[in-house]
């Protein structure tokens, strides 16, 4: 293959994640959430990973949040064996920005983020971590409702509508500045106050760190959400 051309690789996957919103008073939440995500055709797992994020309010349309996570990630092509699993530590800041827009919601998300890998030794995990890279995310996306109870009173069923891109920088980072962008595409039903199921597809378009490999990545994506107060 020429340094000119490009390889892209299609995939298919599965993400399940259940998210929980917790209320600690009138200007603190804590968001915590747990994913799997897997291959599909052929079915392997790709990772698992947790995460909890602290939020304060600032004012009626910002806020400020941080936290860490977790991921455990198996393969990243499911045509290839590795038996290890190397776990990755995700540090981040953020700040949050939503405006009512017409009959919606218009949100943007600024997020930073660490990534710290552990470290291996001839093929096995060993004592430690490393820092691989900083990766700069922006989210813009816009939620509006379409269909409320049959007393017109409540919002029953959203749709959401998502664009993420990613940007790595650090030392290590050569061939890949641009890490990926994702589009999502959503509906959420409420099931009461404290519960609701969302339903989408991401598209994501990932660059490798050769530079010359990219991910298209076909996803549907399977969210519980719960509030608790």
């Amino acid at each position: 293959m020429s340094q000119s051309e490009k390889e892209v690789k299609n995939q298919q996957l599965v993400w399940y994640t259940y998210n929980i919103n917790w209320k600690l008073n009138s200007n603190w939440q804590l968001i915590t959430d747990a994913s799997e995500r897997h291959f599909i055709n052929p079915t392997a797992q790709h990772l698992w990973s947790i995460r909890a994020n602290f939020k304060r309010v600032i004012n009626n349309n910002w806020d400020f949040g941080f936290g860490g996570s977790l991921f455990m990630r198996k393969l990243n092509d499911p045509y290839k064996t590795n038996p290890l699993t190397v776990p990755e530590l995700r540090p981040h800041i953020e700040f949050n920005n939503s405006q009512k827009i017409g009959f919606g919601i218009l949100n943007s998300r600024y997020r930073i983020e660490a990534r710290l890998y552990q470290n291996t030794n001839d093929g096995a995990l060993s004592d430690g971590y490393y820092f691989n890279s900083f990766r700069f995310r922006y989210l813009l996306g816009w939620t509006f409702p379409i269909i409320k109870n049959k007393n017109k009173t409540e919002e029953l069923v959203f749709v959401k509508i998502q664009d993420e891109i990613m940007i790595n920088a650090g030392s290590k980072i050569v061939q890949n500045t641009f890490d990926q962008n994702r589009i999502y595409f959503a509906l959420n039903y409420k099931i009461s106050n404290k519960f609701s199921v969302e339903t989408g597809y991401i598209n994501s378009f990932q660059q490798q760190p050769t530079g010359d490999d990219f991910f298209n990545r076909n996803i549907l994506r399977l969210t519980i959400f719960q509030n608790i107060d």
